[in-house]
C-alpha cells in the first residue's frame, strides 16, 4: 500500500513520493564517472526525508535477493542513504537480518547496471500504484497474472530484478534464478522432458521441475545444486 518497509506507521510508497523519485532519478540521470552512491545522494537528498526513505527502501528491495553482496555492505549502503534524512537501519530489523544471506547469485552485471535496475523497480512501482485494488488483488493471487504486470513495464526482459521480483512474490512458481540466460540454458539442457512445453519460459521451467520431482522423489531440487547443476551449468560463464 502506501506504507513502509522500514518504518512503522510511515507513508513512504505513495504515488507522490514515487513520482518525485522518478523525476529526480529516472528522468534526470547522472551519467558522470562518480560512484553510484555519490550520484544517488545528489539526486535524492535535496527532495527531503520522505523521498530519501523511499530511495533507501528501493535499495532494500534491490538487495534482498543477491547473495554475492555481503550483508555488511548492503546495510552500509542503505544506512548511508537513510542517514541523509537523519534515519538509520537498526541491526535487529528484519530487513537487516535478511541482508545477511540473500537468495541467489546475480553476477557483476547486476551491480554495474544498478541505476537501470532501480529505475525499473521505480517504473514498476508506479505502474502497480496505477492499478485498482481489484487488479492488484488479482495479480497477487495468480503468479502468471503478476508476471504479466511485471513484464508490461518497458525493458523488463533486460532486467535481472524482473526475475527477482517474480521469485520474491511467488517462490513456489518461479525459480531462484536471476538470469534469463541461465533459465534458457536450463530449458535447453532438459529439452524433451516436457512433451508440450509452454511458450512462457517460466511456465516451462515449472513444468520441468514437476517432471524432475517425479524422477527424483523425496529430494529437494535446485538447479544450482547437484545433481541438476551438472546438466547445464558452465562455471566459465559464472559472471553472466
Amino acid at each position: 500500500r502506501d506504507g513502509s518497509i522500514l518504518f512503522d506507521d510511515a507513508s513512504v510508497w505513495t504515488p507522490e513520493g514515487l513520482a518525485k523519485l522518478h523525476q529526480v532519478f529516472v528522468a534526470s540521470p547522472d551519467e558522470g564517472e562518480r560512484s553510484f552512491i555519490d550520484k544517488y545522494r545528489d539526486q535524492v537528498k535535496p527532495s527531503g526525508q520522505a523521498v530519501i526513505r523511499l530511495a533507501a527502501e528501493m535499495l532494500c528491495v534491490y538487495f534482498l535477493f543477491p547473495s554475492n553482496v555481503g550483508g555488511y555492505r548492503k546495510r552500509e549502503l542503505v544506512s548511508e542513504v537513510l542517514g541523509w534524512g537523519g534515519d538509520s537501519l537498526p541491526a535487529e530489523h528484519a530487513v537487516s537480518l535478511a541482508f545477511e544471506k540473500g537468495i541467489g547469485g546475480c553476477g557483476q552485471g547486476y551491480n554495474t547496471r544498478r541505476p537501470f535496475e532501480i529505475a525499473f523497480l521505480i517504473e514498476f512501482a508506479i505502474a502497480w500504484k496505477q492499478l485498482t485494488d481489484a487488479e492488484r488483488t488479482e495479480a497477487l493471487g495468480d503468479p502468471w497474472k503478476f508476471q504479466a504486470r511485471v513484464d508490461a513495464v518497458e525493458g523488463a526482459e533486460a532486467r535481472q530484478i524482473r526475475h527477482m521480483l517474480l521469485h520474491l512474490v511467488f517462490p513456489d512458481d518461479f525459480e531462484r534464478i536471476a538470469s534469463g540466460h541461465h533459465k534458457r540454458r536450463v530449458l535447453a539442457a532438459f529439452d524433451g522432458l516436457v512433451s508440450e512445453p509452454p511458450a512462457n519460459d517460466d511456465q516451462h521451467l515449472l513444468a520441468v521441475r514437476r517432471e524432475l520431482e517425479k524422477l527424483l522423489p523425496n529430494k529437494k531440487l535446485d538447479f544450482y545444486w547437484p545433481p541438476l547443476e551438472a546438466a547445464w551449468y558452465d562455471d566459465t560463464e559464472a559472471g553472466t
